[in-house]
């Protein structure tokens, strides 16, 4: 469940980069209300926080080197 977290995490802040939108990965249902059996909602949180949070710096990272 973790690594659904982390991937659909990315998938969420590549549109929000895209879409030049602040990040704020606790707009995104998936991690306010992930469908995710209640037993696993921990882990996938967890995973989509590291996932949206690494993908997010890689990006802004990315684009500063690339300005």
């Amino acid at each position: 469940m973790e690594r659904r977290g982390f991937n659909d995490a990315v998938q969420a802040a590549i549109k929000d980069f895209n879409h030049h939108r602040e990040p704020e990965r606790e707009r995104h249902k998936e991690f306010v209300n992930p469908h995710v059996h209640r037993s696993f909602v921990q882990d996938y949180c967890k995973g989509f926080r590291r996932g949206y949070d690494d993908a997010m710096d890689q990006m802004v990272r990315s684009k500063r080197q690339h300005s």
